[in-house]
């Protein structure tokens, strides 16, 4: 058993769970057992002290709350008289201008950490010359004024925490509740979080670990060669200043400078303060030894920041097996191969290498999973492997069941849309359905093709699942192939289902039937709370019914709901808002929790993902793939990806 830890301590991550999990994988195998583990992002850390300190805190400003109210307020006569020229892009275009509300409340979001002194320029109801930002300082302004209740943004928050700091008795409770903090695997340091972290060291001990990929080199001056011609032709377009000239320019390792800008803007920050940089500590590497495969010889280049290269290629480098690239015609060959390499691998390493040693890394996740399950499922010898950061929607589960009944076409409505939610194991569970295959066969019997009813005129009614849904019933309660006139139409009923097969029908007539009912209640405009009670009875009638089981998505999704709840929008909206909007969020939202849980681990390919591993592959890297390029968009404050750093 491992020792008690001696006092309250928190462990940073970073956006994903990877390295938390990763690091309770091998608590786990060093202690026996590991349970009640948290690993806080620098904002919950933020939450936690707002709590300590705050006794009645206000609500805090979230996307989902400011996606709704922009998206009102993009509406707004007002805003489209005062600013023409942004309205014009969604004017009439409801999809559009939800698709804006959310681009804008990631940006806001972004704002309040990256541009604090901007978000406080706004409060104050000021805004810059330019025009891209008078309309979001507008935005903002009446987003936190037009509520019954004024939210806390984040600027304001750390604000109220630094003068609750300096109120009588407050360190002291501080201190006694949270006497250190710990940041693990840190990338990212903006001024919003040093500011809060620098003050709270003057009372508790805040502790900072770092990766370094260079920590013997000052290198964070250095540029790659891309970096100075980029400088170097500005400077000659008189687009710098004289300081800035060539002459001053200092060449670097180039994977270390292009790959390490994250880190690197991070540590000049810390290392503005004379105070930090005297009490920063290096700590020695483990071991050192000269390198000898060509992995390693480029990984001491970065390491000392080497150009040019501090050794000479041979030929037998190339061959050494520590570096090896492949070119594949499909992502499916791809992941062939790579399984083929694998077990090549572990059969000439043995013991000394098992599947959890191996990490893949993938530049998208959500289209390799399909060929990833289909490869190691099926192949011999079987490879134990988990897949981490698929969107919530991917996958047989209740978000991806329910983006597909969120998707039918309730004007065409065809037979394959119907029958492919009932792929899903959670619709068949609930509707009690069995045997898919039986269902096929009826439907293909009846003749359904298309449409809920279908044209008269054009005779595609004899296609629809009206009739065919008739015919159906008709067989089982009459018999027969003699026609039948209803009143409307002379059906003919499909005589081809009987004994046990009659209740597995009778169960998708009720499912169809509830499904159609769905469908055609989202032809009228709801507000925002309609809504989210409208999805609840959908997911209940025919995805998963709470109180049946444990699911943890459908917490997820009560989750999401609740929050759609909070943003108290009083706007009639279409249901293509709704959907697009849901859509978005499902895409957005990730699954990490099955990173490091035994076995090969696939996962995203993220900057900084500081993962120890035996072997690291990635797949997908087309050209058009990596490196990833971020589309900037055109109204956004951030110039470049340095523009909090000055």
């Amino acid at each position: 058993t491992g020792a008690m830890l001696p006092q309250p301590w928190y462990a940073h991550r970073m956006a994903r769970n990877a390295l938390n999990n990763w690091l309770k994988v091998r608590l786990a195998s060093k202690l026996g057992i590991v349970a009640n583990v948290n690993f806080p992002k620098p904002n919950d850390v933020v939450m936690t002290i707002r709590q300590l300190l705050a006794p009645a805190p206000a609500a805090i400003l979230n996307q989902d709350f400011m996606r709704w109210r922009l998206f009102s307020l993009l509406g707004s006569e007002e805003f489209q008289n005062k600013f023409p020229d942004v309205a014009v892009y969604y004017r009439q275009e409801e999809i559009k201008r939800v698709a804006l509300s959310i681009k804008l409340a990631d940006l806001f979001d972004q704002y309040q950490v990256y541009r604090t002194e901007t978000i406080t320029q706004w409060n104050q109801n000021q805004s810059g010359p330019e025009s891209y930002e008078q309309w979001q300082q507008w935005l903002w302004y009446q987003m936190r004024v037009d509520v019954p209740f004024r939210m806390q943004d984040r600027t304001e928050l750390v604000a109220e925490l630094l003068q609750q700091l300096n109120k009588p008795g407050v360190p002291e409770l501080l201190k006694e509740q949270l006497p250190a903090i710990h940041f693990f695997g840190l990338a990212v340091i903006t001024p919003y979080y040093m500011n809060l972290f620098h003050a709270l060291s003057a009372h508790i001990d805040v502790n900072f670990y770092l990766v370094n990929p260079a920590p013997e080199q000052y290198w964070f001056d250095y540029l790659s060669e891309q970096q100075i011609a980029r400088k170097v032709a500005r400077f000659y377009k008189g687009k710098v200043q004289h300081s800035d000239s060539p002459d001053h320019l200092l060449p670097g390792n180039s994977l270390l400078l292009n790959m390490g800008i994250i880190v690197k803007n991070s540590f000049r920050l810390l290392f503005q303060n004379d105070v930090l940089i005297n009490i920063y500590d290096y700590v020695e590497p483990l071991a050192q030894r000269k390198p000898e495969t060509l992995l390693e010889k480029i990984q001491d280049d970065i390491f000392q920041n080497a150009l040019p290269s501090g050794y000479k290629f041979r030929e037998s480098d190339r061959r050494d097996g520590s570096i090896t690239v492949n070119s594949c015609f499909t992502p499916l060959r791809e992941v062939e191969v790579l399984y083929n390499y694998l077990v090549q691998l572990i059969d000439e390493k043995g013991a000394q290498l098992s599947p959890q040693d191996i990490v893949v890394m993938v530049t998208d996740i959500d289209t390799y999973a399909p060929y990833i399950r289909a490869v190691f499922e099926s192949a011999k010898p079987n490879f134990p492997f988990n897949i981490a950061d698929e969107s919530l929607s991917a996958g047989n589960n209740l978000f991806s069941a329910l983006r597909l009944i969120l998707e039918i076409d309730a004007e065409k409505f065809t037979a394959e849309s119907v029958l492919e939610i009932l792929e899903s194991p959670l619709v068949r569970m609930r509707t009690g359905i069995s045997d898919l295959e039986q269902i096929r066969m009826v439907v293909r019997q009846a003749a359904i093709r298309f449409g809920q009813e279908g044209d008269r005129e054009l005779e595609t009614h004899l296609y629809s699942w009206t009739n065919g849904l008739k015919r159906i019933i008709y067989g089982i309660c009459i018999g027969g192939e003699q026609p039948y006139f209803d009143g409307t139409d002379e059906v003919y009923p499909l005589d081809s289902v009987e004994g046990n097969a009659v209740p597995e029908i009778i169960r998708f007539y009720q499912f169809v039937t509830t499904l159609i009912n769905f469908v055609n209640r989202r032809k009228e405009a709801r507000k925002l709370d309609a809504w989210v009670e409208y999805l609840y009875e959908l997911v209940d009638a025919l995805i998963f019914r709470s109180g049946e089981k444990e699911l943890e998505d459908y917490h997820r999704f009560v989750r999401l709901m609740e929050t759609m709840s909070a943003a108290e929008s009083s706007e009639e909206i279409n249901f293509e808002v709704i959907r697009y909007s849901l859509q978005e969020s499902l895409t957005l939202a990730k699954r990490s929790h099955a990173f490091s849980s035994g076995g090969v681990t696939f996962c995203s390919l993220i900057p900084m993902r500081s993962i120890p591993a035996k072997v690291i592959a990635m797949l997908g890297m087309n050209f058009d793939a990596f490196p990833r390029r971020e589309t900037k968009l055109n109204f956004s404050l951030f110039g470049t990806i340095t523009t909090w750093f000055h």
